[in-house]
């Protein structure tokens, strides 16, 4: 019996920590309110489940155990569908970061300010330059920007 608690706790620990990893350290910066928040969050709602069961093995009243359960069995709910939605995620996360890559490859991407340049003139880029007589040595550059762009977005949406 004392197994199967310690593998559940496990269990539940290891979620926890890979819905505070990608819900709250991914999108949150050091020391930001919303990363407190996120991770004093993500420290007591599991506390909450293990308090709810806890109050149900040790017959509290039930004024308590009505207390604790709805915390507690409203969280595990969200946290079983919170995992199932990021799982799916991570499953695409893939296939999008393929799609970025070739993007970025093909000179669609973001320009120096953010804006997407191709999109923004609908000019092909590799033409663009044939049009009005290029300059010299600005295909070169172009060329190096494009070669670590990509590898830098694909590290920075990983």
């Amino acid at each position: 019996m004392v197994v199967f608690f310690a593998v559940v706790l496990s269990l539940v620990g290891v979620v926890h920590w890979y819905l505070w990893r990608r819900l709250v350290r991914d999108v949150s910066a050091p020391g930001s309110a919303w990363r407190w928040i996120g991770t004093t969050l993500l420290v007591l709602l599991p506390l909450a489940v293990v308090a709810s069961r806890t109050g149900d093995a040790i017959e509290a009243p039930f004024a308590l155990r009505q207390a604790l359960a709805w915390p507690g069995y409203l969280w595990l709910a969200t946290l079983l569908y919170l995992l199932m939605a990021l799982l799916v995620g991570e499953l695409a996360r893939p296939l999008v970061l393929r799609l970025l890559a070739r993007r970025d490859a093909a000179g669609r991407g973001p320009g120096p300010d953010g804006a997407d340049t191709a999109a923004a003139t609908n000019v092909d880029v590799d033409t663009a330059a044939d049009v009005d007589g290029g300059t010299p040595g600005a295909e070169p550059a172009e060329e190096e920007r494009r070669e670590h762009a990509a590898p830098a977005r694909a590290r920075q949406l990983s």
